[in-house]
């Protein structure tokens, strides 16, 4: 779909998050940023309670994580066959789709041009 590999992608995700993301009924926003957001802090508080040592959280956060991969591995059932790896670490393609989601953000906030197939797309206007 990508014929230029990642820069491609990049660029045509850049393209359509913010713009996508705006036109999305509030009410469905809000659930899937809650959403993101519990899949994004689960990890982050795991690597928290390791660096501490903070045996309790630790094992809270382990389990709060196999319950996150378990519902991801289900979620993913219809639509493909991954290997367990890609959901234990789920976390790494959340950080990309996230970064490109702020660079969206940011462009489209500040009515920046997208790259995009070698020409230059005005995503700020639009609503």
């Amino acid at each position: 779909m990508y014929a230029g590999g990642f820069s491609d992608l990049a660029q045509g995700w850049t393209k359509n998050l913010a713009s996508g993301a705006a036109k999305t009924p509030m009410l469905l926003f809000a659930m899937v940023f809650l959403w993101v957001t519990s899949l994004t802090s689960v990890p982050i508080h795991l690597t928290s309670a390791i660096a501490t040592a903070d045996t309790l959280l630790v094992v809270i956060y382990t389990l709060l994580y196999i319950v996150w991969v378990t519902i991801v591995m289900l979620l993913t059932k219809r639509i493909g066959r991954f290997q367990l790896w890609a959901f234990l670490l789920y976390p790494i393609p959340l950080i990309v789709f996230l970064s490109l989601f702020v660079i969206s953000i940011f462009k489209k906030v500040f009515k920046l041009k997208v790259s995009w197939k070698g020409r230059q797309i005005d995503i700020g206007d639009k609503p």
